[in-house]
């Protein structure tokens, strides 16, 4: 945030930080997903998890006149699920 409040791209207009939500170096985050499947599913579901890098936000991009960045993917994991009725 600036000194008037507003959002601000640039660090050296920045007054203070609202929330920094980059990981630490072998930070390691523990993050809790729900999601309904149709009732009576029953069968094997697939899960993908992908952790993806962004090198700048898109509204950076957008108010410097510089391309949209590519998120790279960093990591990514699979699980599958057996379900079936009690």
């Amino acid at each position: 945030m600036d000194n008037a409040d507003k959002q601000t791209l640039s660090s050296y207009n920045a007054t203070k930080i609202i929330f920094d939500n980059r990981l630490n170096a072998a930070e390691i985050r523990k993050e809790t997903f729900r999601f309904k499947i149709p009732e009576g599913f029953e069968g094997t579901l697939s899960l993908t998890a992908a952790m993806k890098y962004l090198p700048y936000p898109g509204s950076f991009a957008k108010r410097l006149g510089l391309p949209k960045p590519e998120a790279v993917e960093v990591a990514v994991s699979k699980k599958d699920i057996r379900i079936q009725k009690p």
